[in-house]
């Protein structure tokens, strides 16, 4: 939805003046990464970006709220990192995509140490055990103990918890400490 965009350019907007930040992107995948660089760098232009990462391919989503983001990220210089991938086992496509971004995620963090790591992806990568544990699972041998805090957008089970409670209108909902 164009509105869960909107937040990310927010919450982005409002991150990137206090601290640095590294922004990773379930859109673009790893494979994607140098893609990404030159198009934020301006070494490509937008229409041969779209057409190397093959984008109307990979992704159905309207890609001018995508835009808006990454014009910001190359205004702002933040680095943009694609975590997505292919799975080779449908069966186990959630499992592989989320150890795949979670390699990438601790990278940045390794490589990042003062950074903000903002990750966005789906509800069902960014579930506590799914992704969040994999980074986790990752980088604690390295003595790293990442806080995290998990931004759900568009949970329809708890529009419909709230719509009953009179709620739906609610802009923030705090679901639990993280």
């Amino acid at each position: 939805l164009r509105h869960s965009q909107r937040c990310i350019l927010s919450v982005l907007k409002e991150i990137s003046e206090k601290r640095e930040t590294v922004l990773c992107l379930e859109m673009f995948h790893g494979t994607d990464q140098k893609s990404v660089d030159g198009y934020l760098a301006g070494a490509i232009g937008e229409k041969e970006f779209l057409k190397k990462i093959r984008y109307a391919e990979k992704w159905a989503y309207n890609w001018n709220p995508w835009k808006r983001i990454l014009d910001l990220c190359r205004e702002r210089k933040i680095p943009v990192l694609g975590i997505n991938s292919e799975a080779r086992h449908a069966s186990h496509s959630l499992a592989e995509r989320d150890a795949t971004s979670a390699q990438i995620i601790g990278q940045a963090l390794i490589r990042n140490p003062n950074a903000l790591i903002y990750v966005v992806d789906g509800d069902y990568h960014v579930a506590p055990e799914h992704l969040p544990a994999e980074v986790e699972k990752r980088v604690a041998p390295l003595g790293l103990r990442p806080t995290k805090v998990i931004l759900y957008q568009n949970a329809e089970s708890l529009y419909w918890k709230l719509a009953e409670e009179g709620h739906e209108e609610a802009d923030v909902v705090q679901v639990a400490e993280n």
